[in-house]
C-alpha cells in the first residue's frame, strides 16, 4: 500500500479541526462519511482527500443514512453516517479517505497502517513535522503490515 500526502488547500476558515474532518470510505461504487459533525441542510459539498493515491476530489453529502455503508461498517466507527456522492470516480475494490468540510487554509492528509487497522491524520504543514489537526482509527479486522510512527497513533488532543 502506497503512503502519500495530500495537501487541501481551502477557503473557508469557521469550522474548528475536530469538526473539519472525517471519515469517508467506499466500495462497489457505494460511498460514505462517519461524522459528528451536525449537518442540518444537505446537500454539503466537501473535498475528499484520498492519501493512498494522492488525489483529491469534490464530493457532495446527500442523506442520512440508518448505518455505514459496506466500506465503513466494520470500522467500529460511531456515526452518523452520511450518503457520500464523488464526482469523479474512485476505486471500485474499497477505498479510505478524509471528508474535510472546510477549515483552516492548508492541511496534509496522511494515512497509515497499523496491526489491524488504518490511521487517518491531517496536520498543519508537512504531516509527521506539522502539528497534527485530526486523527481517526478504522479497524480493519484482519492483521496489516504496521507503517504508522509514534505520532500518528498517539491519541493527542487538538490545540
Amino acid at each position: 500500500m502506497r503512503m502519500l500526502a495530500v495537501v487541501l488547500l481551502l477557503s473557508s476558515a469557521n469550522a474548528n479541526a475536530t469538526g473539519r474532518f472525517a471519515v469517508a470510505g467506499g466500495d462497489a461504487g457505494v460511498a460514505c462519511v462517519s461524522t459528528a459533525r451536525t449537518l442540518p441542510k444537505l446537500p454539503v459539498r466537501i473535498t475528499l482527500a484520498l492519501p493512498d493515491t494522492g488525489a483529491a476530489r469534490t464530493a457532495i453529502v446527500t442523506s442520512r443514512l440508518p448505518q455505514a455503508c459496506h466500506a465503513l461498517a466494520g470500522g467500529d466507527l460511531p456515526g452518523p453516517f452520511y450518503a457520500l456522492h464523488v464526482d469523479h470516480a474512485v476505486a471500485d475494490d474499497g477505498w479510505f479517505g478524509v471528508a474535510d468540510f472546510g477549515g483552516t487554509p492548508r492541511a496534509s492528509i496522511r494515512q497509515c497502517t497499523s496491526m489491524e487497522g488504518v490511521h487517518l491524520t491531517a496536520w498543519s504543514g508537512r504531516p509527521l513535522h506539522g502539528r497534527r489537526l485530526w486523527h481517526a482509527y478504522v479497524y480493519l479486522g484482519y492483521d496489516v503490515d504496521p507503517t504508522c510512527s509514534e505520532s500518528e497513533t498517539q491519541d493527542v488532543p487538538p490545540r
